[in-house]
């Protein structure tokens, strides 16, 4: 059998294209490997950046932040609580229910005379402020003064 020229051409191409297909295939490899000790590096910088914030915010703000018996001294005209969320089932949020604990235990300790909640009531069936009030009602039965909402106002 002999070798013609177009014979040995479609042999010296297949050589050809496997060896470029290997040398891709490394490449490839290579490529990959960078991209994937890139995101490794990126991933620990964003978390390294993250927790830096993080305690740059807790050290900075943490004498601003008053013990029970320090907020009952100010003689402040009322405890703000604000509004985060109700889950569907119309119970508080976690970090509302948080909030709302801490506005009772405030009230309790005499820091102020009224709860002023603040919270969203613009639509029919989400009512953040009535949810806030049925809770502190239930946890604290008697309230000296008013508890206010925003665009809503319950005495009791």
């Amino acid at each position: 059998m002999a070798l013609g020229p177009e014979r040995l051409e479609a042999i010296f191409s297949l050589l050809y294209n496997g060896a470029y297909n290997r040398n891709e295939d490394r490449r490839m490899k290579k490529l990959i490997k960078k991209a994937f000790i890139t995101l490794i590096v990126l991933g620990v910088a964003g978390i390294v950046c993250l927790a830096g914030v993080n305690t740059y915010m807790i050290k900075s703000t943490e004498k601003r932040i008053l013990t029970q018996e320090e907020a009952a001294a100010l003689g402040a005209d009322c405890i703000l609580v604000l509004g985060a969320g109700v889950h569907p089932d119309g119970n508080p949020s976690n970090m509302l229910e948080d909030r709302l604990l801490r506005g009772i235990e405030l009230y309790d300790a005499g820091a102020s005379q009224k709860l002023l909640m603040s919270g969203d009531h613009g639509r029919k069936n989400y009512d953040e402020v009535n949810v806030m009030k049925q809770f502190a009602v239930a946890r604290r039965r008697a309230f000296g003064g008013c508890i206010y909402g925003s665009r809503r106002f319950f005495h009791l």
